[in-house]
């Protein structure tokens, strides 16, 4: 490829060019070439007309340039062009930011008295971005916006409030794969359908019932959990028969390590029929939820085989202050008015004691417990992530 300085009036405007600019961009991109110089060619076809450069060409006449670098793209085919006008816009919005080397990149650049205006990041972002305020990279900023009247297709993937939504086929690994964009979830929330016959109504898989709604069921879980981490957690819907038939009956509970926590219920206080005089039953006001997870979560107290000696740091510095206080369970219990006395000094059900039972311990026992509790809460805050990864190392 060949540069070329080209008259900035000769360069014509691609008529298909969806992309737009708006002033303080424009603005952005000229104090970059004031800054820089014209480092990126304009790209024209043999017509000088403007297959990717639209903004630079704006931001060139905003500063009085008269003429710009260009080079001539000859032999792109009509539909190549269309494309390429689209591409070059669209592929420099996938790539990302490492935030942190990003900070202190741009804080090397102000100790250096360098005008960092003209990077092109806005006020708000750079105020957020030295506060450590910026969550990480929302993959929906990859896919458009729906338009005011959506009518959509299945395949696509649209961004609503900072998430994914696609219409596609949930049964299907390709149409999950192309959703999830290469991460996996912690959670699924699933509302699927219910076996009640109104697929005529628009509801697909609506009129499958018992095993057959059970085979969909285990379809689409199969599907989705490869897309979940193997310590998420799920909560699927449906009514209570099918999907307590589904758990027991249909192979979900069995189908890896997966630990029931709760059934929720809906109470939606009324349903149509409810006061009917001829009515002979109770009829069902209610929808339900299962609630479970991926593996062995459970956080709170957990007996002594499976306590986890990091807790060690601080249970044995409160078994040693307890023992040295002739503590006993009716003791203890009789200084703070609760039974916890295993609980706090021993690996069965282990829990970290609170400030007020603390203290009570304090003065009852002179000379012991002297450990200031905000010294201990704080190692406990220190190691309680390594509790979680423990957790997640062993499922």
């Amino acid at each position: 490829m060949q540069i070329e300085h080209k008259p900035l009036d000769v360069l014509k405007v691609a008529t298909n060019n969806s992309r737009t600019h708006s002033a303080q961009q424009i603005e952005q991109v000229a104090a970059s070439i004031s800054e820089f110089g014209f480092t990126n060619p304009i790209l024209i076809d043999e017509n000088d007309e403007i297959i990717a450069g639209h903004g630079r060409k704006l931001a060139a006449a905003s500063i009085g340039m008269q003429e710009v670098p260009c080079v001539v793209l000859p032999n792109l085919t009509s539909a190549q062009k269309r494309a390429y006008l689209i591409a070059d816009n669209q592929l420099p919005l996938n790539a990302g930011w490492d935030l942190g080397l990003l900070k202190a990149e741009i804080e090397d650049l102000q100790a250096l008295d360098f005008d960092i205006d003209v990077l092109g990041f806005d006020s708000s972002f750079l105020d957020n971005l030295f506060a450590g305020a910026l969550p990480p990279e929302d993959p929906a900023t990859n896919v458009p916006e729906p338009p005011e009247d959506p009518v959509t297709v299945e395949g696509d993937i649209w961004a609503l409030g900072g998430h994914r939504v696609m219409c596609g086929d949930s049964t299907s690994v390709d149409a999950v794969t192309a959703l999830c964009d290469g991460e996996k979830a912690h959670l699924l929330h699933a509302d699927p359908p219910y076996g009640m016959g109104k697929q005529k109504d628009g509801v697909q898989n609506d009129n499958l019932y018992r095993e057959k709604l059970d085979e969909f069921q285990t379809e689409w879980w199969r599907t989705f959990r490869l897309f979940l981490q193997d310590n998420a957690s799920a909560y699927v819907w449906g009514n209570a028969p099918d999907l307590w038939r589904w758990w027991y009956c249909g192979g979900l509970a069995d189908s890896e390590d997966l630990e029931l926590r709760n059934e929720i219920v809906w109470d939606k206080k009324s349903v149509p029929g409810m006061a009917a005089e001829a009515g002979t039953q109770y009829p069902t006001a209610t929808e339900r939820c299962l609630f479970f997870q991926i593996g062995c979560q459970f956080l709170g107290n957990v007996n002594s085989d499976q306590y986890w000696d990091g807790w060690d740091v601080i249970r044995e510095y409160l078994e040693t202050e307890a023992k040295g206080a002739g503590l006993s369970p009716s003791l203890c219990r009789g200084i703070t008015g609760v039974q916890m006395y295993s609980h706090w000094f021993t690996k069965s059900q282990w829990a970290m004691i609170s400030e007020k039972y603390y203290a009570l311990l304090q003065a009852a026992c002179p000379g012991h417990f002297k450990k200031p509790y905000a010294e201990l809460r704080a190692e406990y805050e220190r190691i309680k992530g390594g509790y979680r990864n423990h957790f997640n190392g062993i499922q």
